[in-house]
């Protein structure tokens, strides 16, 4: 490239009075051939404004236009080798990319060359593509491993490229101590093989690369790419012990604790702990981490025999996993607490990870079977419903828990085995205190009158002299279990049931 003084012909004006003039000090291209036929062959193939003689080495030229003319804007600044309009915010298209290229080799030509053929072909100076020196690369830490690659998080020291400023007045920078991720492709580590791997991965438009190292210990090649989680850091969620970068929740860094949480541990099945550790590489948060459980870990087993699952209570003695303090101050830590378990069955997990929160797996020592640990009805339980005198957890409903309440209802017997059993079965799916069914004893019952028949059978109006339950209270003061006593109500009797499946059919 070069600057023209005298500059290209334009006509200007307008129709009957048009005048010669020229575009001084105006960016041109020089091409130069080792030929005289090639020479002549290319003037008939170009625009060509004009042709010139190197003085010193004799050899003719070819001035045509500038190929990057119509990106120049002089809103992109001023470039500083030659003094044209960048292409882009602080860029030259014809300058900067041949810049890059000097003053730097990772000691393979061949590498060399495919990097310098990247960082030619480069529009933005963002978009360049670099030889890093592995030295620059900090704070290692490996976060994923598959059959395939080696993921690792690490601090670039030089920073990524970036432009700051604004219009007319941008300027190349860098965020330096840069959180990235580079990545180990197992099986490609020849140049060639390497560089085909790489031209591959990068026929994406999503997969960006910020350049290239090489591990001098193991001579490994290596990609050098963002940080997959960096949109999801925050300042608010502390910093990550690990790697320095902030977390991407709340004491939780998705880059290096996922990894931590699969390690020190084994339920001794190789497919359970796959299982599991698929799971922990998914966890975006620290309380959402699914984890082995030793069965010794469980203490207090109470089996809930009336349970349509078959739940065990138990207490977890290591604890369930929270998050505590504040913003900026966020800490990991555990609470002895009150889990469930029921047996391990994979088609019902996608379920209970919709509704319910999964602790982890353990197996119990005695019979081998496997079983979840869970909490089942987690996201009903809230503070202001108080607390289970049971299981200690937070209730579901005001003064009722899901889990223990149902099977512990005062149960009154009509001394019908059929009845009896539909009663418990209403009861052990009561959601609240106040939707429980009972056996109601006739005596409790006064003041009868007919009010109403009919071919569906009789109502009567009545007393019940121990009241119908409801809960007092607010989430302020909190709730009691209360009965209204006396209370009011319907009684309907179907005409010629008895107790059989249409009294029941009735009844549900």
């Amino acid at each position: 490239m070069a600057t023209w003084i005298d500059g290209i012909r334009i006509i200007k004006g307008e129709l009957m009075e048009y005048t010669q003039l020229r575009n001084e000090s105006y960016g041109v291209s020089l091409k130069i051939f080792r030929d005289l036929h090639s020479f002549i062959e290319k003037l008939e193939e170009n625009v060509v404004y004009g042709i010139t003689q190197n003085l010193e080495t004799n050899q003719y030229i070819m001035v045509i236009p500038d190929e990057f003319n119509s990106k120049r804007s002089d809103l992109n600044g001023k470039c500083i080798s030659c003094k044209q309009c960048n292409t882009s915010p602080a860029w030259c298209q014809s300058c900067d990319p041949w810049r890059t290229t000097q003053e730097w080799t990772s000691e393979n030509e061949i590498i060399d060359n495919f990097i310098k053929e990247l960082q030619f072909k480069a529009t933005g100076y963002e978009k360049v593509i670099e030889w890093i020196s592995f030295d620059r690369l900090t704070n290692l830490q490996k976060i994923r491993e598959d059959n395939s690659e080696i993921t690792f998080m690490a601090t670039w020291t030089d920073g990524i490229r970036i432009i700051k400023g604004e219009l007319m007045e941008y300027t190349q920078s860098r965020i330096e101590s840069y959180g990235v991720n580079f990545k180990i492709f197992r099986g490609f580590q020849t140049c060639n093989l390497f560089i085909e791997k790489l031209e591959n991965y990068m026929q994406l438009k999503e997969n960006v690369v910020y350049g290239i190292t090489q591990n001098p210990e193991t001579n490994q090649y290596i990609v050098v790419i963002p940080d997959e989680f960096n949109s999801r850091r925050s300042y608010l969620n502390g910093k990550c012990n690990s790697c320095k970068q902030y977390n991407t929740s709340p004491a939780w860094c998705q880059s290096c604790d996922p990894w931590r949480t699969t390690q020190e541990w084994t339920s001794k099945n190789e497919n359970i702990d796959n299982f599991i550790k698929e799971l922990q590489f998914k966890a975006t948060g620290y309380e959402k981490v699914i984890e082995w459980i030793p069965f010794n870990n469980l203490i207090n087993l109470q089996e809930i025999e009336e349970s349509e699952l078959g739940f065990v209570l138990a207490t977890w003695d290591k604890g369930i996993r929270e998050i505590k303090g504040e913003s900026v101050k966020y800490i990991q830590s555990r609470t002895m607490s009150s889990v469930d378990l029921i047996e391990l069955n994979y088609s019902i997990l996608e379920f209970l990870e919709n509704d319910y929160r999964i602790h982890g797996i353990t197996q119990n020592s005695e019979t081998g079977q496997y079983m979840l640990v869970i909490d089942f009805c987690n996201y009903k339980r809230k503070f202001v419903n108080g607390i289970c005198e049971y299981c200690k957890r937070y209730n579901t409903n005001p003064v009722w828990c899901q889990i223990c309440d149902p099977p512990k209802v005062d149960q009154k017997l009509s001394g019908n085995k059929n009845l009896d059993n539909c009663i418990k079965e209403f009861q052990l799916k009561a959601t609240a205190f106040e939707n429980i069914i009972e056996w109601i004893p006739y005596n409790r019952l006064s003041n009868i009158k007919e009010i109403n028949r009919g071919g569906f059978g009789i109502v009567y109006s009545s007393t019940w002299l121990d009241g119908k339950r409801t809960v007092e209270g607010d989430d302020s003061l909190g709730y009691v279990r209360h009965r209204k006593k006396p209370c009011e109500v319907a009684l309907k009797t179907l005409s010629g049931s008895q107790i059989n499946s249409e009294f029941l059919n009735e009844v549900s």
